[in-house]
């Protein structure tokens, strides 16, 4: 069964009216521009994560590490600490923040459970509650968070269910698991192994009846959850996918399927593949797969090296952390296993959670959609409009986890090899570095290059159709910088640039100066009289005449947001008129558009001179909008922001 988002061709926007209200903004520590990427962890483990924090900055998501003890500083005023991290969480959010890592399991960065009276009443572990930032998880104030509505007496807690940041939590409690974690999420992503992301294996065992008889039809066969998932392996040829089912002979299927038994599974496992899919019933601490089980000291002692798995297990509470499991056994084995798992934190109901299975991977597979936190958490959306009351759908939203880097993307198929063409060095007066990127001599549109040097500058382009981008530098100085060149199925391209003087360039002479001027000495010893030309940058406040006095100018600066941002006032999904919050950095154009899923235009509108200082805009609209997910995107000066809208009529 094929889950497709609505179509969302839609007519321009009728019209968009500002009003402006004064905005009090929290400073967030940034690492040199906007801060992409968040990881909150434990005081003892930030060490650990630093070089994941390093590895991300390099590839151009500016990322920094926030220890626990400094978000509950931050934040004195909160019921408990899972509210201060969703409060830190919110503020890196607003400040331009895209991904979070909860670096912690149990007892080192907090959890939170949602209450359900669903399935006899439960309280569920989430981590929805950390990425879905609008709204109020406890609005009746019983510090029950998380209820659906009842009826009128009991509305629950307007908990929005859509999220703002992309998220994944890494269950780790000691510095020697968070070594571990950091280094296979590096292997993954840094230096794949390379000859295995083209293997897939989907293994599914009967659901229904438990005891199955082979001699009768099933009532469920975890098999008819897997089919549909070929014809999007099917759009990567080069895709080598291996089916493993415990009615393996049913003339249902597409030919070629192998039996499914505990030895045949755990055989594969070990070998190592890139796209792992189990479908299977257990409880946490092991796995039935056909006729056998797998317990958490086979996930634990796997030994496919690094041919680690993005793995995902549907019908057991495989991806829960309060008390081992499977999943964690998995994402910590010493000699393999996986670098992500994405499952239930309880139990799942294959009719409810199999559509969030099947969109995740046409996100994936279809849409190009590969870093999985986003993947996992856009995966639900046409469930949404279905959980604001108890129910099997808001008890499988609620209940999907993934423990791993919400920014790891899944390999799709063979690594391309890119070839990065650039100048050989770079000077010291350049405020852009010019690359074309290919692969098998094609240009690739859409990689992601960065020019990064520590305590220095962070430049970061995508390339266009040509695969050309010019990389915005300012070197300090002489020395040199990294180049990080990242693209979908492509191993990660990394060079160091030298940076030199350039000949164009003027020294003064300390020593018997020019006649009629101050005397200058190219790099190269020749002298002149020119006079080396400052860039704007490089002026210093106070340095212009006529400037304002150092407390206007400081009044000044404080009432400028930080960035730029975007936000959606309100809960969401949205109906009818909407509220906009628009933080400008200054008065020069910007322009706000609406987004489909694909990145297409679909309306926009240019706002001049309304800045600088915090806006708010009315979208009247949005009854032109077809039901579905959007993205609003506001640029200015070449930097954007963007939110997530969800459209429900």
């Amino acid at each position: 069964m094929q889950f497709r988002p609505a179509s969302l061709a839609v007519p321009a926007l009728a019209f968009l009216t500002t009003a402006f209200f004064p905005c009090e903004s929290r400073a967030y520590p940034t690492v040199e521009g906007q801060p992409r990427y968040v990881i909150i962890t434990g005081d003892a483990l930030a060490a650990s994560f630093q070089p994941l924090a390093d590895w991300k900055t390099q590839t151009g998501l500016p990322a920094v590490v926030r220890r626990m003890s400094d978000v509950i500083a931050a934040h004195p005023v909160a019921w408990d600490d899972a509210e201060r991290v969703r409060l830190e969480i919110r503020d890196a959010w607003q400040a331009g923040a895209q991904w979070v890592l909860l670096g912690g399991g149990i007892g080192v960065v907090p959890h939170r459970y949602a209450h359900s009276t669903f399935f006899g009443g439960k309280d569920l572990l989430t981590d929805l509650y950390f990425q879905c930032l609008d709204g109020n998880w406890d609005a009746d104030g019983d510090h029950v968070f998380g209820e659906g509505f009842l009826d009128a007496g009991n509305p629950g807690d307007n908990a929005d269910l859509v999220p703002e940041v992309w998220l994944g939590r890494a269950p780790v409690l000691t510095p020697a698991e968070a070594d571990r974690f950091v280094a296979k999420t590096l292997q993954y992503e840094r230096t794949p192994a390379g000859d295995y992301e083209h293997v897939s294996l989907e293994c599914a065992e009967v659901l229904f009846p438990q005891d199955w008889d082979p001699t009768l039809p099933p009532t469920l066969d975890g098999a008819e959850l897997v089919e549909p998932l070929l014809p999007y392996f099917d759009l990567h040829p080069a895709l080598q996918v291996t089916r493993l089912y415990e009615n393996f002979q049913d003339p249902r299927w597409r030919p070629g399927a192998l039996r499914e038994n505990r030895a045949s599974v755990l055989d594969a496992l070990n070998l190592g593949s890139n796209q792992t899919l189990i479908v299977g019933r257990g409880f946490i601490h092991n796995l039935s797969v056909g006729s056998g089980t797998l317990d958490e000291s086979d996930f634990l002692g796997l030994t496919n090296g690094s041919r680690l798995q993005s793995l995902r297990i549907l019908g057991s509470t495989a991806a829960q952390f309060d008390s081992g499991g499977i999943g964690v056994a998995a994402l910590l084995a010493p000699a393999g296993g996986a670098a992500s798992v994405v499952g239930g934190s309880d139990l799942e109901f294959p009719t409810s959670a199999r559509f969030m299975m099947i969109e995740y991977y046409r996100l994936i597979y279809q849409d190009g959609v590969s870093a999985q936190g986003e993947a996992m958490a856009r995966s639900p959306v046409l469930l949404l409009p279905f959980t604001s009351f108890d129910s099997v759908n808001r008890w499988s939203v609620m209940t999907q986890l993934l423990l791993g880097d919400p920014e790891l993307r899944t390999w799709t198929g063979p690594l391309r090899t890119l070839t990065v063409s650039h100048a050989d060095k770079a000077f010291v007066i350049d405020t852009g570095f010019d690359v074309i990127v290919r692969a098998d001599a094609a240009p690739i549109e859409g990689a992601r290059v960065a020019a990064w040097s520590a305590g220095q500058f962070l430049g970061v382009a995508i390339t266009d159709a040509a695969g050309a981008a010019r990389v915005p530098i300012h070197p300090a100085g002489r020395g040199s910088f990294r180049l990080t060149v990242t693209a979908s199925a492509a191993r990660p391209f990394e060079e160091s640039v030298r940076v030199v003087g350039s000949p164009r360039m003027r020294r003064p002479v300390a020593q018997a100066p020019v006649a009629g001027g101050v005397g200058y000495m190219d790099y190269d010893g020749v002298e002149s009289q020119e006079e080396i030309e400052i860039p704007p940058r490089a002026i210093r406040s106070g340095a212009v005449a006529g400037e304002k006095s150092a407390s206007g100018r400081a009044a000044l600066e404080a009432s400028i947001p930080a960035r730029l941002a975007l936000r959606v006032c309100g809960p969401q999904p949205v109906a009818g008129a909407l509220e906009l919050e628009l933080s400008l950095r200054s008065a020069a154009p910007a322009r706000l558009e609406v987004l489909d899923l694909a990145g297409r235009s679909l309306a926009s509108r240019d706002l001049t001179g309304v800045g600088p200082g915090t806006v708010t805009l009315r979208l009247d609209s949005t009854a032109r909008l077809a039901p579905g997910l959007y993205w609003l995107r506001l640029t200015q000066n070449g930097r954007d922001a963007r939110a997530r809208m969800l459209v429900l009529h």
